[in-house]
Order: structure tokens, then C-alpha cells, then sequence
């Protein structure tokens, strides 16, 4: 059986300090309304209908219990668990041929600058092309 975090139940988006959540949710309607009822509750808009919120704890089940919220996602800590994705990707003989820190910065492969975003909606996309055949 898996561990904790490699089914994604880790702590990831929990502040211990404040004794907060940070959570991703999908919602109808305005997204201020909706957590008006929600005490302590703050959010930033993303786009299509979904926001990150921050709320307190004890807060947790009244958001997810909110006229207007669709889904609610605590975030995960991703890494690398697949030896096949980083095969597949180069990585491995990348990272192979590379003995020491003074060879990364020969080769310049030191991932300053480099900037990797995900965005995956769930919803479908359907393209549409003007070229006729």
C-alpha cells in the first residue's frame, strides 16, 4: 500500500502557524457572495469559475458546505515517482553524464531561469481549423 503522500493526502496548502487551509475550488455564481457567510475567508479569482481560498480550519467543512462551491481540491506535493516519465523525458541521461556541480554550470544546465506551469482545467477543448481540405 502506498503512503501518505504518494496517494496525495500529505499536508501540502496547510499553514500550522495559523492553523489555516489553502484549498483550489471551482464555483458558480460570485465568488465574493459565496464566502461572505465564511468567516475569515480570502480568496484570489483565477479563471473559468475557480479560485484559490484560504480559510481557517475550523472554516474547512463550511466552505466546502457553501451554496455556489462545486469542488473543492486540497493541494498535493508532486515529485518524481515514475522512472519511465524521467526516462522518457531525458532526464536520466541528462542527469547521468553530469559527475559534479562544476560540470552543470559548464553544460549551463543549472535551471536558473526556467519556468514550468501547469494548467489543467478538466474541460474539454475542441479545436476548430478554417483549412478545408
Amino acid at each position: 500500500m502506498a503512503n501518505n503522500s504518494q496517494m496525495g493526502t500529505s499536508n501540502a496548502g496547510y499553514d500550522s502557524e495559523d492553523d489555516r487551509w489553502r484549498v483550489i475550488v471551482k464555483y458558480y455564481g460570485d465568488i465574493s457572495s459565496i464566502l461572505s457567510t465564511i468567516s475569515g475567508a480570502e480568496y484570489t479569482e483565477l479563471f473559468n469559475n475557480y479560485a484559490v481560498v484560504s480559510v481557517p480550519a475550523s472554516q474547512l467543512d463550511a466552505l466546502a458546505d457553501a451554496q455556489g462551491i462545486v469542488y473543492i481540491e486540497k493541494p498535493k506535493e508532486i515529485y518524481f515517482n515514475v522512472n519511465n516519465g524521467r526516462e522518457a523525458s531525458c532526464i536520466n541521461s541528462v542527469q547521468g553524464s553530469i559527475s559534479s556541480v562544476a560540470d552543470i554550470s559548464m553544460e549551463g544546465l543549472t535551471g536558473n531561469g526556467v519556468l514550468i506551469g501547469i494548467i489543467d482545467s478538466g474541460e474539454r477543448v475542441i479545436i476548430l481549423s478554417s483549412n478545408a481540405s
